[in-house]
């Protein structure tokens, strides 16, 4: 079904729908989609998701490249119209999962599921054809690799214990600290002897 569907959580019936042979919406240019993945709500009546455009087989012939897609949705007029894409260069035609991630400030993170990528694209995208405008980052995960979906987020590596130390006929004193980059100690373990806790 290459549809998205709003469900009323009271009744478990579908209150609208974008997409497939029922769809409340006629679409823009650019707005269709095919094998969606990992759609999402967003603020001022937007959806985003991954868009596969490939292939209902292995072997498939794909509808279209893969990208990421944002649409707006009108619910007066009933039209859903292209708020923005983000494409990859060089093409890219992926048979599964991947996800389009809003950010802080207005950038979008697209994980490029079975084809091993990760992209940050300033918001306002880019077309098919020109995936290296408004690209920031873009890499590639090692060797087979694959991740079912990638997100950007803030992350800090700070340990919730000390560290621990094990040793052997040295000292007979010792302790462990860990440092970050810059040599900051990040945490020290208790002092030790050796052949005592």
């Amino acid at each position: 079904m290459w549809a998205v569907y709003q469900i009323s959580r009271s009744t478990g019936r579908i209150r609208w729908q974008p997409g497939g042979r029922k769809s409340d919406f006629d679409f823009g240019p650019q707005a269709d989609f095919y094998w969606q993945h990992d759609a999402h709500y967003c603020p001022g009546n937007r959806i985003s998701m991954f868009d596969y455009g490939c292939c209902s087989q292995p072997d498939g012939t794909p509808e279209q490249q893969s990208h990421g897609l944002i649409l707006d949705l009108d619910f007066r007029n009933h039209q859903a119209t292209t708020a923005g894409t983000f494409y990859h260069q060089s093409p890219l035609f992926a048979a599964s999962q991947g996800n389009t991630q809003a950010l802080p400030g207005g950038n979008e993170f697209v994980g490029w599921g079975l084809e091993s990528y990760y992209s940050e694209y300033a918001g306002a995208g880019n077309t098919e054809g020109n995936g290296l405008r408004n690209l920031l980052y873009d890499a590639k995960m090692p060797g087979t690799d694959i991740s079912y979906r990638a997100f950007r987020n803030s992350w800090v590596g700070n340990p919730t214990y000390p560290p621990n130390a094990a040793v052997r006929s040295k000292g007979p004193y010792f302790q462990v600290k860990a440092l970050d980059a810059a040599g900051k100690v990040l945490g020290v373990s208790d002092v030790v002897r050796v052949g005592h806790r």
